[in-house]
């Protein structure tokens, strides 16, 4: 779930350089961004998660109510803490070294993009950042300046253990990574995902056959097979869908 980031116009990037520089002196711009910084946002800001469980609400009824915005953040980190697990990245390392055109450092830089931002900053990886410059005279409106040495210990300390644990995952998922090149059934390593497709997967597999969702679908590929093979929509008899054994 989307996190309301907070207003920070001021806030440098690595690359380029900080907005301000991009505007001249007395550009509107610069006034209407020194107008926003002295507003109270808070109500806005409730506003939007406010919006937010009202969308999710919408959305997602079980007929006896509304899951609490707090389960469903619950969820969501759920969900991505049991993709994530270090058994499931050693098996998809192992799945794209298998592979002839595989991108093993693609992937690898790709799975701790998506996998860090969400362990240790706990918003999308599209939303996150490794490290993140702050100002100690950056503060929001009504908010008293943090004392120099009380600022910049938890900024730098902070800053220090966060790259202490991004090290700490890099290097143990680097060496799943090397194991995964050096091993010597790299080529021939396969599994269930990534094997050829079988005549019978269709009637062995439990996905078309766990829910009322998969049988409907083998349904209709049956049908559509059967049209395709006897080129009339009429002539096509559905073939009878058996639960796996």
């Amino acid at each position: 779930m989307k996190r309301y980031r907070p207003y920070a116009p001021e806030q440098p990037y690595l690359l380029p350089p900080s907005p301000s520089e991009w505007l001249p002196e007395g550009h509107l711009a610069k006034f209407v961004l020194a107008l926003v910084g002295e507003l109270d946002l808070s109500v806005i800001e409730s506003a939007v998660r406010w919006a937010a469980g009202i969308a999710t609400r919408k959305q997602w009824y079980d007929g006896a109510g509304a899951m609490p915005d707090a389960e469903w953040e619950e969820a969501y980190h759920a969900a991505w803490h049991a993709f994530y697990t270090p058994e499931h990245i050693n098996t998809i390392l192992r799945r794209t070294c298998a592979s002839k055109i595989g991108r093993p450092g693609t992937t690898l830089s790709t799975i701790l993009w998506f996998y860090l931002m969400i362990l240790f900053e706990g918003v999308h990886p599209l939303e996150g950042g490794a490290l993140r410059l702050k100002a100690r005279r950056d503060r929001r409106h009504g908010l008293p300046l943090e004392n120099p040495l009380v600022f910049y210990a938890k900024y730098w300390g902070g800053t220090a253990i966060k790259v202490w644990q991004y090290a700490r995952v890099y290097l143990r998922c680097k060496a799943m990574l090397t194991a995964a090149l050096k091993a010597p059934d790299r080529f021939a390593y396969s599994d269930l995902a990534i094997a050829p497709p079988k005549a019978d997967e269709f009637d062995a597999l439990d996905l078309y056959h766990a829910t009322s969702g998969g049988e409907a679908a083998l349904k209709r590929k049956y049908r559509d097979d059967a049209i395709r093979a006897t080129g009339h929509a009429h002539d096509a008899v559905p073939a009878p869908v058996q639960a796996a054994e």
